[in-house]
Parts: structure tokens; sequence; C-alpha cells
């Protein structure tokens, strides 16, 4: 007799089950979803089964497209700009070290080599860039190179070891051309 019973409370169990899940499937996915937690105790083992089945495999409403059509292209640049600036900034700082580093390489090469005219030393002061006289004059067969001419003076550049470059302002008059250097194989 109690097997009976147990029978018929578990065929009233899983009609009430049945009921429940009807119910369920018949609503939309979210309220399924919603309602997943506070009916599932009342849902069997299988029941719960084909209810969570049936939530996976629902498909999602379609989201509507906003309405207004397509952006102009005017309005596509302008949305994407701050993405760009970035890189027109690093563009641009690329571009101005490069134009200042042209001019640097401009303003330190040397025009060409010169000589004295005299076949006798010439006086004239050779300054490094912290001021120091390092020559104190034009020696005859010596190349020194010429970097700008202005107003009847010549700037010479000449190059010391360990101690960099020093500069001698000279009259135009005194220097000439250099020869080209003879290299040592040649008859």
């Amino acid at each position: 007799m109690a097997r009976t019973e147990a029978q018929q409370a578990s065929v009233a169990e899983a009609k009430a089950s049945k009921a429940v899940l009807d119910k369920l499937l018949r609503q939309s996915v979210e309220k399924r979803f919603a309602a997943f937690e506070s009916e599932s105790g009342k849902l069997t083992p299988a029941d719960r089964r084909t209810l969570l089945a049936s939530i996976k495999n629902a498909d999602l409403p379609a989201q509507r497209a906003p309405l207004g059509g397509t952006a102009s292209r005017f309005a596509v640049w302008r949305a994407r700009l701050p993405y760009q600036v970035g890189g027109m900034a690093a563009s641009g700082i690329a571009l101005g070290l490069a134009a200042i580093g042209l001019i640097v390489a401009i303003r330190n090469t040397p025009s060409h080599a010169v000589e004295i005219v005299t076949t006798y030393p010439v006086p004239a002061q050779f300054r490094r860039a912290d001021g120091v006289i390092v020559a104190d004059r034009l020696e005859p067969r010596t190349r020194y190179v010429a970097m700008s001419e202005r107003g009847g003076q010549t700037l010479l550049r000449l190059w010391l070891p360990r101690q960099g470059y020093a500069t001698a302002s000279v009259p135009s008059d005194w220097l000439r051309p250099a020869l080209p250097a003879r290299s040592s194989g040649a008859p």
C-alpha cells in the first residue's frame, strides 16, 4: 500500500511539473530565464533539463537597425578622429625632427677645402666651442675646411683629436682652394 501511495505521489508530481513546464514554454525566452531559478524547484529533473535546453536553443529576438541610414564620410572621419590624433601627432613630430636634423646637417657641412696662399705661417686664432684658443696660426700646405664666406671673411674649421673642432675667421684673400690629395701609388 505504501508503494501505491508513493507511485500516485510521483505521478501527481510529474503532472504538476509538466503543467509548470508547459506554462513556462509558452513564455518568452527572457521570462523563462528569469523564472528558471524560482520555478525549478517545482520541476522534475527531466523537465528542468527540457526547460534549460529550450533556453539554450532559443533564438534571441533580432535587434533593430538604428534609424537614419548611413553616416556621411565627414561624420565617419570625425568619429574616428580621436583615434587618429596620436598617429598624426607622431608623424608631425617625426617630420619636425627630420627637418631639424636636415637643417643642422646643412649648416655643419663644409663648403670646400682651402689652403693659405703664402709659403710661411699666417697668424690666426682657432677657438674651441668653450672659448679656449688651441692654435694661433695657419700652416702652409695644411688643409682647412671652409664652412662659410661672409663679407670678405671665411670661417675655417680645424679638427683636433680628443678636443673636437676649433674655428677661426680669416680674410678670404689669404686662402685658395686646396689641391686634391695625391695617392701614394700614383706615378
